[in-house]
């Protein structure tokens, strides 16, 4: 189920100048649920001669069809539900308008400032909690991070209507973000847009980037799950083995036996959030050129480089 509401006011000031203020609220929740799932710690009462047939507890036999009766199924199953959800909240103002007059056209600005909280949550059934649900077991999450921003950017014409350049064009953009759990950070994007004509466009971009943790990575309770998982040590010994030396030498001084060989890739672990995580931040470039023969048509191509630092992953040992 969602639910939101956007709201504001806009208008112009003088020499085409235009603003505008809005508030938006969103929310989503959801119930997730399966019939008919097993009590385990309920099950392991009905199967301890020394607590099942007394105290409401019945005594079950489950060898085979139809040997489970009624009022054991009536004691161990149960329908499992969890719910959960996401909440958003932002506010904004921005102005747009243009700044003065060069001979290749008019410098544009746009800026603004930001508020924005976001909230998520996610309320798993009481047995799943306590890992007596036949399953993996899995904690609540719940958490938010709170965002101050504000942002300018100009439009600056360079060249227009020369011999190398129809229009040229410099974008510049810088955006100031506070965060409540982290320190602030600055970003920025440079671009270029050089249209040469009516049949060649070259662009690029030069820009950071900067994303906090999200609320499952930052507050995520643990939960069991079965990953896949590799062990270093399989077949470290054996023809063919991929194994590095360093490695090889450490499974062997670990004691593991040369013809071990893991059993199944997947391995129940456990996961869940750290709210010890920092953002990850990149720097990107871009290149790339457009070709239009006729009308309808086009081409393009383009180069990027993206470097990531600090970047948030799940990892598996």
């Amino acid at each position: 189920r969602s639910s939101d509401l956007v709201t504001g006011f806009d208008g112009n000031f003088a020499d085409g100048w235009t603003y505008e203020v809005a508030f938006n609220w969103g929310r989503n929740t959801g119930l997730d649920a399966i019939a008919n799932n097993i009590n385990m710690a309920r099950m392991n009462e009905t199967l301890d001669t020394s607590v099942c047939g007394s105290n409401g507890i019945p005594c079950a036999d489950i060898l085979g069809y139809p040997d489970v009766t009624q009022d054991v199924l009536d004691y161990v199953v149960f329908n499992q539900t969890g719910t959960g959800g996401n909440e958003q909240i932002g506010v904004g103002a921005n102005i747009t308008g243009d700044l003065f007059d060069l001979p290749a056209g008019t410098v544009g600005f746009a800026g603004g400032v930001e508020w924005r909280k976001d909230s998520g949550w996610r309320t798993p059934d009481s047995l799943v909690t306590a890992g007596d649900a036949l399953g993996n077991q899995a904690d609540s999450i719940s958490g938010s991070t709170k965002a101050k921003e504000i942002y300018a950017e100009v439009r600056i014409p360079v060249f227009a209507d020369t011999s190398f350049a129809q229009s040229m064009d410099l974008d510049l953009a810088l955006r100031y973000s506070d965060y409540d759990l982290f320190s602030a950070d600055e970003n920025y994007k440079i671009g270029l847009n050089w249209v040469i004509n009516d049949m060649v466009k070259v662009r690029g971009t030069m820009a950071s980037a900067f994303r906090i943790p999200n609320v499952p990575e930052l507050f995520g309770g643990v939960s069991e799950g079965n990953m896949t998982t590799v062990d270093p040590c399989n077949g470290y010994a054996l023809a063919g083995s991929t194994a590095s030396a360093t490695v090889a030498a450490n499974c062997a001084a670990a004691g593991v036996p040369a013809n071990f060989v893991q059993l199944g890739y997947t391995i129940l672990t456990d996961r869940g959030g750290n709210p010890a995580l920092q953002p990850e931040s990149a720097k990107s470039m871009t290149i790339g050129v457009v070709l239009q023969p006729s009308d309808g048509l086009s081409f393009t191509v383009d180069y990027f480089d993206i470097d990531i630092s600090d970047a948030m992953r799940e990892t598996s040992g």
